[in-house]
């Protein structure tokens, strides 16, 4: 079970081309089916690929976590029309924040980024410095990062002021 790109990628590095697969990584994000077979028909291979296989029984497709490319290509169409891109990691990730900042940034240069600060981030074990986990929040904003949160503070907040109305009431 892979992605459209991964097999693509597969057949390519049967062809032992190196240039052909730095191409197809490089473009294959923004090309349509049609014009990613075209691609394959230029260039001497071909593949096939089952689009149900790798969805889910809700129709979603599975992709290995921390895919960015997927992301920030998704993210680049949903900001033609939206004003803020939510990023969510299941580890504290300066790096893949960069990376789907730097994408993102080259299409939608004035679009807002967020950053869910998840409660489930284990910070001792996030292999970061004091100083880097002290840093975390401000390297964020230079990337662009401009509403950082806590969403499990919101349901406590949320709760909190639903019990004092209720007992109030």
């Amino acid at each position: 079970m892979v992605t459209f790109p991964e097999a693509g990628a597969a057949e390519i590095k049967k062809l032992n081309n190196p240039e052909l697969l730095e191409k197809w990584n490089k473009e294959c994000m923004d090309m349509s089916l049609n014009q990613a077979k075209q691609f394959a028909a230029n260039n001497g291979f071909e593949f096939y690929f089952d689009w149900d296989t790798p969805r889910t029984q809700e129709g979603f497709y599975r992709l290995r976590g921390g895919d960015v490319n997927f992301s920030a290509r998704r993210g680049r169409e949903f900001l033609r029309f939206g004003d803020v891109l939510w990023m969510e990691t299941d580890l504290p990730d300066l790096a893949r924040a960069k990376k789907l900042s730097v994408e993102i940034k080259k299409f939608h240069p004035n679009k807002f980024l967020a950053y869910n600060l998840s409660p489930s981030f284990n910070w001792s074990t996030s292999g970061m410095s004091d100083e880097e986990i002290s840093n975390f929040c401000q390297e964020l904003g230079k990337l662009g990062f401009v509403w950082q949160f806590i969403t499990l503070a919101g349901f406590h907040l949320n709760a909190l002021a639903s019990e004092k109305f209720a007992k109030e009431f």
